[in-house]
């Protein structure tokens, strides 16, 4: 049985552009400069906004293709993950979930 992926929206690549800007604990204006393009650019494209050039989108990506900082969490009260949990992150990621949709 394969897996069918979702395509990437300008959304995702946003918040997957914002997440790895703040794990290396960049500001957006950081991020630009290592670009060579602005911080507005920058916040437009992790906003999802249409209309991001595409070399924009390359030169952000080629700047965050370098190492990513071991970064540590520990959550202070562990605890398994409810179904309203999985819910709650799949929401987020693609949509209100339909009654009866899995």
């Amino acid at each position: 049985m394969s897996q069918q992926r979702s395509a990437a929206t300008p959304k995702s690549v946003g918040d997957w552009v914002r997440v790895s800007r703040t794990i290396r604990r960049w500001t957006q204006a950081d991020l630009a400069e290592r670009a060579g393009t602005t911080r507005q650019v920058v916040a437009r494209l992790e906003a999802g906004a249409p209309g991001v050039r595409l070399d924009n989108y390359l030169r952000i990506m080629d700047a965050l293709a370098g190492p990513v900082p071991q970064v540590q969490y520990t959550d202070p009260e562990p605890r398994q993950a409810t179904a309203q949990d999985l819910a709650d992150i799949l929401e987020r990621h693609s949509g209100p979930m339909q009654d009866g949709a899995a």
